[in-house]
């Protein structure tokens, strides 16, 4: 991240779930995201979670949807904390 720079913090725990069962974050981003923006996850320990790509859908209208790249981090922890940067 670049100090001053627009960015979000998402932090996600999830309690009471029995041992070996995956922690899902999907993400639906709209088809340009990446041209414009940066998304990175983390363990509770700052290490990095790697996400894979599957197809899913947009919808930035009510009642209208099209194909875009669902992103998708899997952990089998309790905690991610995923950070969206603008670019610069």
């Amino acid at each position: 991240m670049v100090k001053g720079a627009f960015h979000w913090i998402v932090e996600d725990w999830i309690e009471n779930v029995p041992e070996g069962i995956l922690m899902h974050q999907i993400w639906h981003p709209y088809p340009a995201f990446f041209e414009k923006f940066t998304i990175n996850a983390f363990h509770e320990n700052e290490k990095v979670i790697s996400f894979s790509k599957t197809e899913g859908w947009y919808s930035g209208t009510y009642g209208e949807k099209e194909p875009t790249q669902r992103i998708v981090f899997s952990t089998q922890e309790r905690y991610i904390k995923t950070i969206i940067c603008l670019k610069i």
